[in-house]
């Protein structure tokens, strides 16, 4: 085998083992754990901190926990973008926790006067069916069935999308190399011996075969014929 072969097959070979770590690094369930989740989790957990907070009439610190909670709203789907911990449980909690905060505030403050009774009530109750109609449209696709949380979730796609593209990358990469690997060195000596060929076959005979003296030199070679020779 070739160097540059064998380079290629060694390449393939640590490729491959990489590939394989990657796969043996993937945890169930690794989801939720996940930084992005996590953050839509501490949303979920500070609407009804906040609705308390209300209710006792801590305004600052009301506040300031609903000022967090909103930065954590931009942050966990900038981070799950940035890193590719992109998820189906991801699709659903970020959505949840919203509704969840958003109706824990609004209806705290309607219970205490702060906002009229009837917006209360169309704030939570839109919020309260556009979770039922989420969680109706995910079930539809099991059939109508409760397949378990595992499967509802998705919990157990623990390979960020990220790292599915360059695991899909690298196979690719495993796989051309592994083609140059088992291709024949004789390709190199027959590409060389057909340039060979070409210089010296038919072709080349058949251009000395139609080359011509340029028309000056069959003038002069005339002329040279028709002078006189000087007698002896």
């Amino acid at each position: 085998m070739l160097p540059s072969a064998a380079a290629a097959a060694a390449a393939a070979g640590g490729a491959g083992s990489t590939l394989v770590q990657q796969q043996q690094q993937q945890v169930p369930g690794a989801s939720w754990t996940s930084l992005p989740n996590l953050l839509s989790l501490s949303r979920v957990v500070s609407g009804p901190v906040a609705a308390h907070l209300v209710l006792t009439q801590q305004w600052p610190l009301a506040f300031a926990l609903t000022a967090a909670a909103g930065v954590t709203d931009w942050a966990d789907g900038y981070l799950a973008r940035r890193l590719g911990h992109t998820s189906k449980l991801g699709s659903y909690l970020d959505p949840l926790a919203d509704k969840v905060l958003i109706a824990s505030v609004v209806g705290s403050m309607g219970w205490n006067g702060m906002l009229p009774a009837w917006l209360a009530v169309l704030v939570v109750g839109r919020d309260s069916a556009q979770v039922v109609g989420m969680f109706v449209y995910r079930l539809r696709m099991f059939g109508g069935r409760w397949p378990g949380a595992a499967a509802f979730f998705d919990v157990d796609a623990a390979v960020p999308q990220q790292q599915q593209q360059q695991q899909q990358q690298q196979q690719d990469v495993v796989t051309s190399q592994e083609d140059v690997a088992a291709k024949p060195p004789s390709s190199t000596i027959s590409s060389s011996s057909s340039s060979v060929d070409d210089a010296t076959g038919p072709a080349a005979a058949a251009a000395a075969a139609d080359w011509r003296p340029p028309p000056g030199v069959i003038a002069s070679w005339c002329k040279k014929q028709a002078k006189p020779r000087r007698q002896t």
